[in-house]
C-alpha cells in the first residue's frame, strides 16, 4: 500500500511539469475516464483506435497505464513507433528523465521524420509518465510495435501476441490509428486487432472526438502537416467510455470531448525549395 501511495504522490508531482506547448506534461491516476476503469485489470488486451496528434488521447492512456500500476498490475504499453526505435524507447524508460535522455530518444530517425501525430509532444509526454511509473517501482515496459513489413497490420499483431504471451497475466494496451483498431475487414484488407484477435481475447475501443484540433498531414511532409479541424463526431464534454452500440469492429467508444493539436516533439526542418 505504501509504495502504491508514493507511486500516485510521483505521478502528481510529474503533473506539475509543462511541455514546450504548455499544457500537462503528465496525467494524474485520478484522471482516469469515467467507465475506462473496467477496462484496467490483469489479462486484459485494449487496442485504442485514436486520432493522431491530439494532447488528450495519449494523456488518457497514460491514466489508464498509472492506474494499472497503482493496482499492482504489469504494464505492456504498444505504440505505433518503428521497431527501429525500441532501443532508445528502453534506454529512455530506464533514465533519469533528464533533458540528455530525451534528445538522446529523440534523435532517432521515427521523431526526425514522421511528422502526422505520432511523434508529438503528447506521445513523449505518455513516455515520460510511463518512464516515472517505472522509476517509481512499477513492472511498465513499452514496445514500438510498427514495422515496415509487406503485412504491416500481421506484422504488428505478431509483435503484440509475443508481448502478450510472454506475461499473460498483464494489462497490455495498445494506442493506434483507428483503422488498425478496428477488428473489421476491410475489403479483404485484414487489420492489426482482426489478426490478434484471433490469438488472445481483445477489447477494441474506438476514439470519439466532439471536435477540436489534431496534428495530421494532408500532404507530404513538413509543409503538409499541422493542425487540422477534428470533426465532432462524439458527444459531450468530459472523457468517458461506454460500451453500447460501438461501431462495426469496436467493442467500446472512448468520448473524449474536444481535442486540441499536439506538434512534434522535433520541429521538423523545412524543404529546400
Amino acid at each position: 500500500m505504501a509504495r502504491v501511495v508514493l507511486l500516485l504522490l510521483a505521478l502528481r508531482l510529474a503533473a506539475c511539469a509543462t511541455t514546450r506547448g504548455g499544457g500537462p506534461r503528465s496525467p494524474t491516476c485520478d484522471e482516469l475516464p469515467a467507465g475506462t476503469s473496467r477496462l484496467v485489470k490483469s489479462g486484459e488486451t485494449v487496442i485504442v483506435g485514436e486520432v493522431h496528434g491530439t494532447r488528450e488521447i495519449p494523456a488518457i492512456v497514460g491514466a489508464m497505464a498509472c492506474a494499472a500500476a497503482g493496482r499492482g498490475l504489469a504494464v505492456r504499453v504498444g505504440l505505433e513507433i518503428l521497431r527501429e526505435e525500441q532501443r532508445s524507447i528502453d534506454a529512455f524508460v530506464a533514465s533519469s528523465g533528464s533533458a540528455q535522455a530525451r534528445a538522446l530518444l529523440l534523435r532517432g530517425a521515427f521523431w526526425q521524420g514522421a511528422s502526422d501525430g505520432r511523434t508529438s509532444e503528447a506521445m513523449v509526454d505518455l513516455l515520460e509518465v510511463l518512464r516515472a511509473l517505472g522509476r517509481q517501482g512499477a513492472d511498465v515496459r513499452v514496445i514500438a510495435i510498427d514495422e515496415d513489413a509487406a503485412d504491416r497490420e500481421r506484422a504488428m499483431a505478431t509483435t503484440l501476441a509475443a508481448v502478450r504471451g510472454a506475461n499473460p497475466q498483464a494489462w497490455t494496451i495498445a494506442l493506434t490509428g483507428r483503422v488498425h483498431a478496428s477488428r473489421r475487414d476491410f475489403d479483404g484488407q485484414r487489420s492489426m486487432a482482426w489478426h490478434l484477435a484471433r490469438r488472445v481475447a481483445v477489447v477494441a475501443v474506438a476514439v470519439e472526438p466532439a471536435g477540436g484540433e489534431a496534428w495530421t498531414c494532408f500532404a507530404a511532409p513538413p509543409e503538409g502537416c499541422g493542425p487540422m479541424v477534428v470533426a465532432g463526431s462524439g458527444s459531450g464534454v468530459s472523457a468517458r467510455l461506454e460500451q453500447g452500440d460501438p461501431p462495426p469492429g469496436f467493442d467500446a467508444v472512448l468520448y473524449v470531448g474536444t481535442v486540441t493539436a499536439s506538434p512534434p516533439a522535433v520541429e521538423p526542418p523545412m524543404r529546400s525549395r
